[in-house]
């Protein structure tokens, strides 16, 4: 109902449900919501199929790893999580938030992965 009433008013929805939503899917699709937060214990591929084309997924790189590790790892991750998801529906971003302490190189990377 209330998917419904925003996207009555002209907006877009978008769903957040930290963790392992993997036996959400098939009832996230039915809700048609237009971007769902993929977390990062989700495998991506098996959420593209579930959701759909149409589906804007947005995540799914572990917050943890982008806090904790180097920049060289994050850009990787990050790079090969870009070419995965190259010409899909697609929003870079954590698995879920990201911390106050990531450090701003480990956003930098990101960012260049994503070019």
């Amino acid at each position: 109902e209330i998917v419904r009433y925003i996207h009555d008013l002209g907006a877009r929805v978008k769903l957040h449900i930290c963790g392992n939503i993997t036996h959400l899917l098939t009832p996230i699709k039915e809700i048609h919501a237009d971007i769902v937060d993929i977390d990062w214990q989700v495998d991506m591929v098996a959420a593209r199929e579930v959701l759909g084309a149409e589906t804007i997924l947005c995540g799914n790189i572990n917050p943890v790893v982008i806090q904790d590790r180097g920049p060289d790892e994050v850009y990787a991750l990050t790079r090969e999580l870009v070419e995965q998801q190259k010409g899909q529906r697609f929003i870079l971003s954590g698995g879920c938030e990201i911390t106050v302490n990531t450090p701003f190189a480990n956003l930098l990377a990101m960012r260049r992965a994503s070019l």
